[in-house]
């Protein structure tokens, strides 16, 4: 989230099991904070630089051009991992 006003393409962010109830910005927009009834709370990682580091550091084997399409579909494709 760069610019409130400018928003980008919507995105679907998966991992609560019921249904969301909260959702706040962190000050400096790097950090999405969301509440739900499953009694959860995520912090979301709205850097993609910091995102694609996470995903490389998790996938084996290396994220292809479709999952990073699915997971990042702002940035171009450069493979993170060598």
């Amino acid at each position: 989230m760069r610019d409130p006003r400018a928003p980008g393409p919507p995105v679907t962010l998966s991992g609560h099991t019921d249904v969301l109830n909260a959702v706040a910005a962190a000050p400096d927009g790097r950090t999405l904070v969301t509440g739900a009834d499953d009694s959860t709370v995520r912090l979301w990682d709205l850097d993609p630089g910091r995102v694609a580091a996470q995903v490389c550091a998790l996938a084996h084997p290396r994220i292809t051009s479709a999952e990073w399409a699915r997971h990042l579909p702002g940035p171009a494709f450069r493979p993170p991992c060598r």
